[in-house]
């Protein structure tokens, strides 16, 4: 891997616990993940494989917690379904304003606000699935099998679109 700060090739640093603050969760911790640091510069980065899908993981584990959700854990589940403050506020029934205080661990939330907010995040989950689902269907069926003989496969993509989650790596910079 290359520095993007000065383009040398970073060294991988020993494997740990990568503290995960970057997901905006203060307790998440992620084990086998490459951690590297440049030896020019001193910038580090980290190679978080998957990221979408361990975001979708992270929000559902949260959802399912038995402890009434914190405001980090409201924002996140929040975001994972793609929903700005005032229309996730208005799902729940209350304004912006009490959405934020709540996020932002000024104001608690009742136990009934509790199971409102992971009922919500739930059906927009799966309303989520289903489109990622309806949308691959949809790309199956746009993909022309023109022949398949002998373990060989061959397909015509010209009308197929494709899905696909982007992996991507996070950066520390030590000298920001």
């Amino acid at each position: 891997m290359k520095c993007v700060e000065c383009n040398a090739i970073m060294k991988e640093l020993e494997r740990k616990p990568y503290h995960y603050t970057e997901s905006g969760l203060d307790n998440v911790y992620l084990y086998g993940v490459a951690e590297y640091k440049c030896p020019k510069c001193g910038n580090e980065m980290v190679q978080i494989p998957r990221i979408a899908q361990l975001h979708i993981i992270l929000a559902i584990v949260i959802s399912q917690k038995p402890e009434r959700l914190i405001g980090e854990e409201i924002r996140f589940m929040r975001k994972e379904v793609g929903m700005n403050g005032k229309a996730f506020a208005e799902a729940i029934g209350i304004t912006p304003v009490s959405l934020s205080r709540w996020e932002n661990n000024k104001e608690k939330h009742s136990d009934s606000h509790d199971k409102l907010v992971r009922y919500i995040f739930r059906s927009m989950m799966q309303k989520r699935m289903q489109d990622m689902m309806d949308y691959i269907e949809e790309s199956i069926n746009q993909a022309e099998v023109i022949s398949y003989q002998n373990r060989r496969m061959d397909v015509k993509t010209d009308q197929m679109r494709f899905f696909k989650i982007h992996e991507r790596a996070v950066c520390n910079c030590a000298n920001a």
